[in-house]
């Protein structure tokens, strides 16, 4: 069965603590900065996203990284598993979504949890260079919910391009994480995505305005359910924030996933809702590997050495002869 019932990652000491594990992670751990190659894809409505890439000349495997909610190909996480791959001999390809890669995009909307239309592009791309035999796709936080989105919504599964894939830390249902984002002892991660939320509405005033956007209600708004009611339900069409949320959640539709995918979730997730934890799909699942640790925080999973998580997705890409 595909449920990995017991995790291999046994933390010690201040690691055990969910909060602990993803700021020291994110904050303080010393991650490698890869010298990548960027690359601009143009969009068929006109915009543009940026990817980065590491190449070794390997003409079998790339890997594509997929960051979280304001991430980039210079988020630690990305950093440090972008290094691990290229090390082992991969070619990486770090995406860097609408907006995210140091330049404001040209439409009001850049992406959200559900929206695979640049994934899919960039993946058309990739394999229509005729280099690769297989694409292995890594989806960390926000980026996992795209992946597995994509995965179970567009991607065919007779296309053996995508051989497998990986979500680390991924929310299954979109409600949960904004009601825990809005708990006072998850204060701190609220106040690190207000910055940057503010600081984007800031960059992109003009394009807010014209799109109807109420923009001093956007800078005001004290949660993630007011900010995507203001925000991302006005620019991508949902009645709401919960039609948003109930539209671009995954979790009914991973029943249709075809492609053999490995999902690690940690119980300590501030992040994550109990809809996240698909023991029992997983259990009846052909494709769907979900592994639950009791420890990890969110994107956390400090070890010596090289995160659990890189070490956790060579080993199932080797389990599928990767």
């Amino acid at each position: 069965m595909p449920l990995i019932p017991n995790s291999k990652y046994k933390p010690f000491h201040f690691f055990r603590s969910g909060h602990f594990n993803t700021i020291y992670a994110a904050t303080y751990k010393k991650h490698p900065t890869p010298i990548y190659k960027r690359k601009r894809i143009q969009t068929p409505d006109s915009d543009f996203f940026d990817v980065d890439w590491l190449q070794n000349s390997n003409n079998k495997y790339c890997v594509l990284l997929l960051h979280g909610l304001f991430g980039n190909s210079t988020s630690s996480y990305i950093r440090n598993t972008a290094d691990y791959f290229f090390k082992n001999g991969y070619d990486v390809c770090a995406m860097n979504y609408r907006g995210e890669s140091g330049e404001p995009n040209n439409k009001p909307h850049a992406y959200h949890a559900g929206f695979t239309d640049d994934v899919e592009q960039l993946i058309n791309e990739i394999q229509q260079l005729d280099k690769y035999q297989h694409i292995i796709p890594i989806g960390f936080s926000l980026g996992g919910s795209i992946l597995l989105n994509y995965l179970c919504k567009v991607h065919q599964p007779n296309d053996t391009f995508i051989k497998c894939a990986a979500a680390i830390s991924a929310p299954l249902y979109l409600t949960e994480g904004a009601y825990l984002l809005n708990q006072k002892n998850n204060w701190l991660y609220w106040y690190y995505f207000k910055q940057k939320i503010n600081r984007t509405a800031h960059l992109k005033k003009e394009q807010f305005l014209n799109a109807g956007i109420d923009f001093y209600a956007l800078l005001a708004a004290d949660n993630f359910f007011k900010v995507d009611t203001l925000y991302t339900a006005k620019v991508f069409g949902f009645e709401s924030a919960l039609d948003y949320y109930e539209k671009a959640s995954v979790l009914p539709h991973l029943t249709n996933l075809k492609t053999p995918t490995l999902l690690l979730n940690a119980l300590d997730d501030m992040m994550l809702g109990h809809n996240s934890y698909p023991a029992v799909l997983a259990d009846q699942h052909e494709h769907l590997f979900f592994e639950m640790s009791n420890f990890g925080g969110h994107l956390g999973f400090n070890q010596k050495g090289n995160q659990y998580y890189t070490e956790r997705v060579k080993w199932f890409m080797q389990f599928y002869n990767q």
